[in-house]
């Protein structure tokens, strides 16, 4: 039931980044990439891409906590968590970074999808497993 459970943690976050992608390719995409392959194509390839990318992130970040809550049952939770909240932060300030660096925009897009990640693997999904 727990694997059924985490599967659909999985499924929802890939479904709620597909539709954060979905409605707002326009920052995150960029210009170059609408207007070579149009907005459809774009918006269909992104959506795509961030979604298997979240269902692919999930399948390891629940293998990691199994391996970890076998190991150490009592640190696999918060260990987990600290650790989605610090890449959370680290890799916002990262996507803030580089996207204002190249001219890009997107940069509320990127930090609100290392948010959903970092609170539905970091914390959510070590909670239904766990």
């Amino acid at each position: 039931m727990k694997v059924l459970i985490a599967a659909l943690v999985i499924l929802a976050i890939a479904c709620l980044t597909g539709v954060i992608i979905y409605t707002r390719i326009e920052p995150v995409a960029g210009a170059e990439d609408i207007a070579a392959k149009g907005l459809t194509e774009t918006r269909r390839l992104f959506t795509f891409a961030f979604s298997a990318a979240a269902i692919i992130f999930g399948a390891v970040v629940a293998l990691v906590f199994v391996l970890i809550h076998g190991r150490w049952p009592t640190a696999a939770q918060p260990l987990i968590f600290w650790a989605g909240v610090g890449l959370t932060v680290l890799f916002s300030i990262g996507a803030a970074v580089v996207r204002s660096s190249e001219g890009a925009g997107g940069i509320p897009e990127c930090v609100a999808l290392n948010a959903l990640w970092g609170l539905g693997y970091g914390w959510l999904l070590p909670l239904v497993i766990g």
